[in-house]
């Protein structure tokens, strides 16, 4: 992603809520981050290998994972049905 588009990616509105399934399946603990409203990381969760967790988002929210070092490693964006994200 270039360094432009990242730094348009951010939460938008609250309006419709969904819930995002975070699926830890590598080897490392991961973080997790909400993008808010003025494109900064919030961090949500850290999923150990194998964990699991529900966040209950809105649809315009993205979330990115990053490995132990703070690197990203995933981008997701929820969909309007529940939904899962697996980080491999």
């Amino acid at each position: 992603m270039a360094e432009s588009d990242r730094l348009r990616l951010r939460s938008i509105h609250s309006e419709q809520p969904t819930d995002l399934e975070f699926v830890n399946e590598r080897s490392e603990r991961v973080h997790l981050y909400w993008i808010n409203f003025k494109a900064r990381r919030m961090h949500y969760a850290d999923l150990d290998p194998g964990d699991r967790a529900v966040m209950h988002t809105y649809l315009t929210h993205p979330w990115v994972a990053c490995d132990s070092a703070d690197r990203r490693i995933a981008f997701f964006l929820p969909a309007p049905a529940p939904s899962r994200a697996v980080i491999r």
